[in-house]
């Protein structure tokens, strides 16, 4: 969905880096007025005086957090939470939540394109490995004028970018986890004036846990997640510049449990769940003038998966088979004029989707084999108009307005405007204000999809009936930075959405023994809250960052608040210099208890993360280090626990850059 998004990205070699960054609004992960930001307005901003809040997060600050996959790395962030048992009756997909809306209502994004195949309506960010990862940024708040369906929450773009050194060049990383977790990710590149390449790969695997409850035999799955990915560039003139990603993703688990079966006492079943996701992203970008810029992107993800529940040592099984493809055209034009500059855009998008069901069941006469269409083949479409304007009319003074009409073939016309304001009396103060409509078009599985958990007492139907979601959202913070080395921030927003989709029990039930349940348009709900953050930062002592977030949520229709969403978040950080070569980082974080329903609360509970690092010649890095170092686990079978499943974790492991510079100088 983002046409624009890496105007931040074109790297280009180092000594040429400063005039081309000026000149394109693109650059390494720093450019000399900071980090460089587009997902908030679509253009190339200093993080430090971007119109719209942006949170950054690069790969670096991902690894010294510890992190795998761009769930890891996001969870540590003060205003998001990323808690896969939040979502355990989905599988525990990792999800994240914005502003006290779920993970139905943020939109993910890789290098702009829209990830699908979900978990349950749940983008799982465990899937997305940081191999190929250059930065992650997310905004909070209704985005629908910029991004379209599925943004009233925000949006998160994870990024990537061409290698920054000329030559050739690569990077790695080896990590072995307690409980038998590895982790192994390489990349390898190749930059030339003209040309550019990269070859990404990545391998994480966890070996299962049994867990004696709820059930006996039951585990925490098995997984292995691997990526293979190219990248390349080709820049024929200083004004053109072609882009093609290619990415393969598959992932697979291997749960087990035990099933009770009446007259014949308990069983043991194998819960398999793979899938396959394919991404194909091409993009041109002309350079009109210094400013001026005309992009054009093609798009194509394909997600294909198959989860079964099968008896071990028998025929008998029950498998569904997924599909999901997903096709898109965007365009974008940008032109300065005066003080403004406008930005314009078309996108068209297309999905397809579909899912089987085949059972092998046992009969008096043996073994019986069925098939069944449980989603049949259905086509979504919708197209899109959208534009802005970044107006500077005063000196420290930004006006963005923009709106978006998007038009869906089952869901109608939308439009939505956004006006974000930004004031800078001071270099070192700013303030930012942002008002915005959001919408939310039902998913694929709220449409059509059926999901039948009979074996568990239940089933969830879709309904093609269903209505968008509609928001209204205000944001507004302040940011200070005194000195060179201090920063702070306070922020607060609230959200008003209606027609919020929900499952309600459905009104007729065929089955005495399995309840149905159904999507339907219900709920009116109301999300509000704040934040303050403050950094301190002095070369050769360290850093230390610490925030505090407070959400209330509110289900106007229950009237009660909305589940899993707890109240309080605090979010320690600090990082100092041990002795010569050796860092030492700790993080805490503490999440304090939720409402889930009716006189039942999810337990609060508390995290801490330390590593030591140490730099070794020739820009490697050996490091050690300890998650959830404070043990908070859940118990299996008590419901509404959201506490991590894996207890303590240690770890260990090395990583390290190399360039065809470093060689040559001999380091």
């Amino acid at each position: 969905m983002l046409g624009s998004l890496l105007l931040a990205t074109g790297v280009r070699p180092a000594r040429a880096q400063d005039a081309r960054c000026a000149a394109r609004g693109a650059g390494t992960e720093r450019c000399a007025a900071g980090e460089i930001v587009v997902l908030g307005t679509r253009s190339a901003e200093s993080a430090q005086r971007a119109s719209v809040r942006t949170g950054v997060v690069t790969r670096e600050e991902a690894e010294r957090r510890g992190a795998r996959n761009v769930a890891e790395a996001l969870a540590g962030e003060p205003t998001l939470q990323v808690n896969p048992e939040a979502y355990a009756p989905l599988g525990s997909p990792s999800g994240v939540q914005m502003q006290g809306l779920d993970a139905d209502r943020v939109l993910i994004l890789v290098d702009g394109a829209r990830v699908t195949g979900d978990s349950g309506g749940v983008v799982d960010l465990a899937q997305l490995p940081l191999a190929d990862v250059e930065r992650i940024e997310y905004v909070q708040g209704p985005t629908s004028a910029l991004y379209g369906s599925a943004a009233l929450g925000g949006v998160v773009n994870v990024i990537t970018s061409p290698p920054k050194e000329p030559g050739k060049s690569g990077r790695f990383r080896l990590e072995l986890r307690s409980r038998g977790a590895a982790h192994g990710s390489a990349t390898v590149a190749l930059r030339s004036p003209s040309h550019w390449f990269a070859f990404d790969s990545s391998l994480n695997r966890t070996p299962h846990r049994e867990v004696s409850a709820p059930r006996p035999g039951w585990t925490v799955p098995d997984r292995q997640t691997t990526l293979l990915g190219l990248r390349a560039g080709v820049e024929p003139n200083a004004r053109n510049e072609l882009r093609l990603n290619l990415r393969w993703l598959h992932d697979q688990r291997l749960g087990r449990t035990s099933e009770v079966v009446p007259g014949l006492g308990a069983y043991q079943l194998e819960l398999p769940d793979a899938f396959d996701r394919f991404i194909v992203r091409a993009q041109q970008r002309l350079l009109l003038s210094s400013k001026a810029r005309l992009q054009v992107s093609l798009e194509q993800s394909y997600f294909r998966g198959d989860s079964r529940r099968q008896r071990p040592g028998t025929p008998f099984l029950e498998a569904r088979d997924r599909e999901h493809v997903a096709h898109a055209f965007e365009t974008t034009l940008e032109l300065p004029w005066g003080a403004a500059h406008w930005l314009v855009g078309v996108r068209t998008e297309a999905e397809r989707f579909s899912q089987q069901l085949k059972r092998v069941e046992p009969t008096s006469d043996g073994p019986r084999s069925s098939r069944a269409t449980e989603v049949a083949p259905t086509l979504l479409a919708n197209a899109a108009l959208f534009a802005q304007l970044l107006w500077k009319p005063l000196r420290g003074v930004t006006v963005v307005p923009g709106a978006r009409a998007e038009f869906h073939d089952r869901y109608g016309g939308f439009i939505s405007p956004r006006l974000s304001l930004a004031w800078q009396p001071r270099d070192e103060v700013g303030v930012r204000l942002s008002f915005g409509r959001g919408f939310r078009a039902p998913s694929a599985k709220e449409y059509g999809f059926y999901f039948d958990h009979s074996a568990i007492g239940y089933r969830v139907l879709g309904n093609a009936e269903l209505t968008p979601e509609r928001s209204w959202g205000v944001n507004a913070d302040l940011s200070s930075r005194p000195n060179s080395w201090l920063f702070l921030r306070a922020g607060a927003f609230a959200n008003w959405i209606d027609q919020l989709i929900a499952t309600r029990l459905a009104p007729t039930q065929p089955d005495p023994f399995v309840l149905d349940y159904v999507y339907v348009n219900i709920a009116s709900a109301t999300t509000a809250g704040a934040d303050v953050f403050v950094r301190a930062r002095r070369h050769g002592l360290g850093s230390f960052e610490g925030s505090y977030a407070y959400l209330w949520t509110r289900d106007r229709t229950e009237n009660t608040p909305l589940p899993n969403r707890p109240q309080h978040t605090v979010t320690l950080a600090l990082e100092a210099p041990i002795t010569s070569g050796i860092t030492a980082r700790a993080r805490y974080r503490w999440v304090s208890s939720a409402f889930f329903e009716q006189a039942l609360r999810s337990p609060g509970f508390a995290l801490l993360d330390v590593r030591l690092a140490y730099a070794l010649p020739r820009e490697l890095e050996a490091y050690v280090g300890f998650l959830n170092g404070l043990d908070e686990r859940r118990e299996p079978g008590r419901l509404a626990d959201t506490r991590p499943s894996l207890g303590r974790t240690f770890y260990i492991g090395v990583r390290g850059e190399l360039t065809d510079e470093e060689r040559a100088d001999g380091h």
